[in-house]
């Protein structure tokens, strides 16, 4: 260890690293800070976000694959799958994707998760209040943000780039499918993928099955799972009660939190339910 090392400043261990055991949260942060340093990356963490940003690039970077690798790494090897990993990054940022079409997704990430700059180059769409639906590239060893000059180059306008990233989600993620009770009383289906598991509230229509009359409740507190359940017949004030602190307890205990938020979903439209209670 350096001797400057000794006087870094600590930086508290969020939600989405619980990969990390004892004292290695804090050795990755410095592992991470030298490498980039040593390779010339001047980066901005948004280390409570599991993300980063190269100064002066417009796109995001997560860090969650990365993370898991090094902490089943040799402990004398560990630097080397950071820095296998950055220049597998670079190389997959610069070079020329072959087929953009595929590699198109849409992703939710909390807003404060954005880097303010950066927003400006990205396409994305507000989904609620502190969450955001946005254009990534999954590339196989990672999944990067496209910005605006990635689209012009592909020659794809902002809305045809959009519009391929949601059908990806219906034609290539496969999902897992599962129920779920909320303390005896709420009966919910969970639609988890990894990574991409609240972005299924833009393709929600096929996952509700049967299809509820009265509408549905949907809470995305993670980003790798959705939940819902049909609006029930009966006065529901306790169910409503108990979605809401389940989504606000998920939100706050698992990695990648994306909003404790409640939506419904009536008539092929799906909304904020404090937004508009009379939908209830």
């Amino acid at each position: 260890m350096r001797f400057k090392d000794l006087f870094a400043k600590k930086v508290p261990k969020p939600a989405w690293a619980g990969m990390f055991s004892g004292s290695d949260w804090n050795a990755y942060v410095q592992d991470f800070q030298r490498v980039c340093e040593s390779m010339g990356l001047e980066v901005e963490f948004q280390w409570d976000q599991g993300s980063f940003s190269i100064q002066g690039e417009e796109t995001l970077f997560g860090m969650e694959n990365v993370s898991r690798t090094w902490v089943n790494a040799e402990r004398t090897n560990r630097s080397g799958v950071i820095e296998r990993h950055l220049t597998t990054m670079r190389q997959a940022r610069e070079a020329e994707v072959e087929d953009p079409h595929r590699a198109l997704r849409i992703r939710i990430y909390p807003t404060d998760s954005l880097v303010p700059e950066a927003k400006e180059h990205m396409v994305l769409k507000e989904l609620s209040p502190g969450a955001m639906q946005v254009l990534v590239a999954d590339f196989p060893t990672l999944i990067a943000t496209v910005t605006t000059d990635q689209i012009k180059e592909w020659g794809m306008s902002p809305d045809a780039a959009w519009e391929i990233g949601v059908g990806n989600l219906s034609k290539q993620e496969q999902c897992e499918v599962y129920r779920i009770e909320l303390n005896k009383l709420v009966p919910m289906t969970a639609v988890e993928r990894e990574m991409y598991g609240a972005s299924m509230i833009l393709d929600l229509e096929r996952f509700l099955v049967p299809m509820p009359e009265n509408g549905a409740y949907v809470v995305i507190p993670t980003r790798d799972v959705l939940y819902w359940c049909a609006v029930p017949d009966h006065e529901h004030s306790d169910w409503l009660n108990e979605i809401r602190r389940f989504a606000q307890y998920v939100y706050q205990t698992q990695a990648g939190a994306v909003t404790p938020e409640v939506f419904i979903w009536k008539n092929g439209q799906l909304e904020l339910l404090e937004a508009n209670p009379s939908m209830i």
